[in-house]
């Protein structure tokens, strides 16, 4: 018996190896190309590249210290009452459910369930209103009949304590996202409610983060058109300029295009694929349907794959783009205004005020999908091939990024960035989020604003 090696095998393992070997190299270096390659034969394929120049950073801080005084407040549910007119105010810190008329409190019930934290189906927080009542909803996710059904937001329900088809009640635990409560009252608020009856999600503990007081100098001028940087946890400004002009955010649409597509579409659900959507027209295969899931990857990872045009036809792009700017209105964006879901258009605007709400969403609600713009890569399957999806963010492999997205000059002729990094802060660690708008290079300018903070928080007494 003779030892032997498969060539074919032998040459697969090269292939695989070399691609292993790039995907490390590629997350590693602070200026990076993206790129999504096949692991059968290691091609790369061609991606924009956001180049980050070779300029000084400050190593001192000034003796005048220059920082902004503001913060963005949590608030409470009860800021959200109206002085008139019906209202249901929903508390998912204590888990009740209460119905107020002009501003007096009439009913509280109890929430039995809702959404698992942290998870794809949390349940979301904000400001909505209700858009349909049905007396039995049957659920075609959970295959399930929810009786006094309120729709609020996509996939979210108000509704009394579910079934299955056979009759049987759903068992105790986390819902797909929806507030679950008793049937009786489920009925009680749907008497209560009518279409369009305002509502406001309450989600957030009321703890106190204390603010840092960074006394920050005047060491770098950032020369981007606008920008925030921020204390996301506290809401502590700690730099900004016209952080409340609107201007075009181009690739930062895709946030809110993930958020919506989660919130109104399973994550597991396989959706049809037309030909130029998603890696047909990019990488010349045909794939018939994808998943949820790899699209919003493809979505948050690479600018070559038009995963957007997949996702909004699930609803239609106008009734798609109608739930963004529904959603932006919901958590507090108060200027955003939204026209496609690939970023692609002038016409996608936000102040960074609005984009540090969006921010302080994702890190509160969406933690998932702000760890899915972390990661470094994604294997992806498609059409019976595996394909390593690289993260364009040019911080991927910086110890303190911890997500965000970047727009290429090249696309649009000025960058904007928005990036979460971390900060040691004596023994604490604290998340902070730079938003930059207008800017030459993005890259650079958000770099310089971390060193920045870094600066400030390791020269500071707290």
């Amino acid at each position: 018996m003779h030892d032997y090696i498969d060539k074919n095998a032998f040459g697969f393992i090269v292939k695989f190896s070399a691609a292993l070997i790039f995907a490390f190299f590629s997350t590693t270096f602070a200026a990076k190309t993206a790129a999504v390659f096949f692991l059968s034969d290691t091609e790369v394929l061609p991606a924009p590249l956001i180049v980050v120049r070779e300029e000084a950073l400050p190593t001192t801080i000034q003796a005048v210290p220059k920082r902004s005084e503001r913060s963005f407040a949590a608030g409470s549910l009860e800021d959200h009452v109206p002085s008139a007119g019906k209202f249901i105010g929903i508390d998912l810190v204590n888990m009740e459910l209460r119905l107020y008329q002009n501003a007096t409190l009439i009913g509280a019930h109890k929430i039995l369930s809702k959404g698992k934290p942290g998870s794809h189906w949390e349940t979301p927080s904000g400001s909505y209103e209700v858009k349909t009542k049905e007396k039995n909803h049957f659920s075609s996710i959970g295959r399930v009949n929810m009786p006094y059904s309120m729709q609020f937001f996509g996939n979210f329900f108000i509704h009394g304590w579910p079934t299955y088809e056979s009759g049987k009640e759903v068992g105790d635990g986390y819902s797909g996202g929806c507030i679950r409560l008793s049937t009786d009252d489920a009925e009680t608020v749907f008497s209560f409610a009518d279409l369009g009856t305002s509502l406001y999600i309450f989600d957030r503990e009321e703890q106190i983060i204390s603010t840092l007081g960074l006394a920050l100098s005047d060491s770098v001028e950032l020369a981007s058109e606008a920008y925030l940087v921020a204390d996301i946890q506290s809401g502590e400004v700690v730099m900004e300029s016209s952080a409340g002009a609107k201007m075009p955010v181009y690739a930062i649409t895709k946030l809110m295009t993930a958020i919506v597509a989660n919130e109104s579409i399973s994550f597991d659900k396989e959706l049809a694929l037309q030909d130029g959507e998603a890696f047909s027209e990019t990488f010349g295969i045909f794939p018939e349907r994808m998943v949820v899931g790899d699209l919003l990857h493809l979505l948050l990872l690479n600018r070559e794959v038009d995963s957007a045009s997949t996702l909004e036809r699930f609803y239609g792009k106008n009734n798609f783009v109608d739930w963004m700017n529904d959603k932006a209105r919901a958590i507090g964006m108060r200027t955003a205004r939204f026209a496609d879901t690939n970023g692609i258009s002038k016409e996608n605007v936000a102040s960074a005020d609005d984009l540090f709400e969006l921010s302080r969403y994702l890190y509160v609600k969406k933690s998932f999908i702000l760890g899915i713009t972390r990661r470094p890569d994604k294997i992806i399957e498609v059409a019976e091939r595996q394909f390593i999806v690289l993260n364009e963010h040019p911080f991927v492999g910086d110890e303190s990024f911890r997500g965000g997205i970047a727009t290429d000059a090249q696309e649009v002729g000025k960058q904007s960035m928005l990036t979460f990094f971390r900060v040691s802060v004596g023994a604490e660690k604290r998340l902070f989020v730079a938003i930059l708008l207008g800017s030459e290079n993005a890259a650079l300018e958000t770099r310089r604003a971390i060193e920045e903070v870094r600066l400030a928080t390791a020269s500071n007494t707290f």
